[in-house]
């Protein structure tokens, strides 16, 4: 990997993250996690249990779990935005889903023909994941019930603002919005939500500060939402990550 990869290319600087021992097996597709780009997702197409490896940004691990069971390798893979280990992995019997938190590998909807999947993209906007079959064209369904698109809450503007961000165990949440030209405002809801839309948190707002602190020690690693509302209405969001 490379952070420095806007630069010339002879001032590019490579880091070697190979697994230790190396895989001699074939890399066959990689994701990584768009809200931290330390952690990535590697693909084998091979029958041995090294399937999947997940780099944590230090080391990594093996987490093909019930993968191993199948007499095949994998083709594809990718991260579900918002999740920490929300992954769908491309094989020769299907597409399988591995839920956040959890170790148990899934197949998602069968009733895909047995041909291997080249490729697995979300599309975002209509929340539906698409592969391509070999020989077969492009098939697509929708993305599971229970996921909340963490775009959903898109910022508006600069004015609510999270310090510090990333966080540990809390964090402090400061807007102009607050007050109006008559001074303090007294009416409105300040709400955390997770990427699943699960309210973590809720402020109602007093009229005597500019800024509300919130405390996430208990809260699992991953993307957050303040959304400031007014009359029931969302006014602003701005988006948290708590490590």
């Amino acid at each position: 990997r490379t952070r420095n990869v806007r630069n010339r290319s002879d001032l590019i600087q490579w880091e070697n993250i190979t697994p230790d021992p190396p895989l001699s097996y074939w890399m066959s597709d990689l994701a990584i996690d768009e809200e931290n780009p330390d952690r990535i997702w590697v693909v084998y197409n091979t029958l041995s249990p090294e399937k999947i490896m997940e780099f944590d940004g230090k080391q990594w691990a093996n987490i093909s779990g019930n993968l191993t069971e199948l007499n095949c390798g994998l083709s594809s893979v990718t991260h579900l935005k918002g999740t920490k280990k929300g992954l769908f992995a491309g094989t020769l019997y299907g597409v399988y889903y591995l839920k956040d938190d959890t170790s148990q590998w899934l197949l998602y909807k069968p009733g895909l023909p047995n041909n291997v999947p080249l490729g697995l993209k979300i599309n975002y906007t209509t929340n539906t994941l698409l592969t391509g079959l070999d020989g077969r064209g492009l098939w697509e369904t929708s993305l599971p019930p229970d996921y909340e698109n963490p775009d959903k809450y898109k910022k508006i503007d600069e004015t609510l603002r999270i310090y510090p961000n990333p966080v540990v165990d809390k964090f402090e949440v400061w807007s102009e919005l607050f007050e109006d030209d008559t001074g303090p405002i007294n009416h409105g809801l300040l709400r955390v939500y997770n990427s699943f839309g699960e309210v973590m948190a809720e402020f109602t707002l007093t009229g005597f500060t500019n800024s509300y602190t919130f405390s996430c020690k208990n809260w699992p690693g991953g993307i957050y939402f303040a959304v400031l509302i007014f009359d029931g209405k969302m006014k602003e969001t701005a988006k948290i990550i708590v490590r």
